[in-house]
C-alpha cells in the first residue's frame, strides 16, 4: 500500500468516527429518546394523544429546545380538552385541526420594541408554548395557547374570513361581516 492510500483510509475512518453511529435521518436524543424528535415527518409516530400534531420541523426544534417532550403531548392535549373555552367551541361546531407550537410574539418579554431592557440572549421559551388550532365552517380559524407551567389556556389568535371584523362587547368578542351578519360570538368562560 502506498502512503497516500493509507492516509485516505485514515481519513475515512476518522470521518466515520466523527459522524458517530447514527442512522441516516435520525437525531440523537440527549434524554434517551424521551423527547419528541425534531422532524415533522414523525408527528404521527410520537403522538400520544387523539389530537393530531401539526408541527413543522422548525416548530419541533423550538418545542424540543424549550423542553416539550413526548410526555408533554398527552398532557397538553388533556389541558386543551379540559379548557372551558375549547369545549365551548367544539360544542358550537368548531373542528379541532391539531396541536402546534409557537411563540407569543405580541406579549413576549423578549421583544425589544415592547421591552427595551430585554437582554440580547433573552430566553424565548417562557413566552412559547403548544397551540391548538380549530376551524369554523372551513372559513375561520382560531388558536389557543397552553401555558404548561400555569396550566392555563388562553386565546392566541383568530384568522377571520375576508369582509369580517371583530368587536368586543363586555366579556364577548363578536365576529361579524360588513353587512352586519354575525358569524360567531366568542364567549368567555367563568
Amino acid at each position: 500500500m502506498t502512503r497516500g492510500m493509507l492516509f485516505a483510509g485514515f481519513l475515512i475512518v476518522l470521518a466515520i468516527l466523527a459522524a458517530g453511529c447514527t442512522a441516516p435521518g435520525t437525531t440523537p436524543q440527549p434524554d434517551d429518546g424521551n423527547a419528541a424528535p425534531v422532524t415533522a415527518s414523525m408527528n404521527a409516530a410520537v403522538n400520544t394523544s387523539n389530537i393530531p400534531l401539526i408541527l413543522t420541523d422548525d416548530q419541533w426544534k423550538m418545542a424540543y429546545d424549550c423542553g416539550w417532550t413526548k410526555e408533554n403531548i398527552s398532557e397538553t392535549a388533556a389541558l386543551f380538552q379540559d379548557s372551558c373555552r375549547v369545549r365551548t367551541l367544539v360544542q358550537d361546531g368548531w373542528i379541532i385541526e391539531g396541536i402546534g407550537y409557537d411563540i407569543n410574539y405580541l406579549g413576549s418579554r423578549c421583544r425589544t420594541s415592547t421591552h427595551p431592557d430585554a437582554p440580547k440572549d433573552c430566553d424565548w421559551c417562557p413566552d412559547a408554548g403548544p397551540t391548538l388550532s380549530l376551524r369554523y365552517h372551513g372559513i375561520m380559524t382560531a388558536e389557543y395557547m397552553a401555558n404548561m407551567v400555569t396550566k392555563i389556556v388562553t386565546h392566541y389568535s383568530t384568522n377571520l374570513p375576508e369582509g369580517a371584523g371583530s368587536a368586543s362587547y363586555g366579556d364577548t368578542d363578536t365576529i361579524r361581516y360588513r353587512n352586519g351578519t354575525v358569524l360567531y360570538v366568542f364567549r368567555n368562560c367563568t
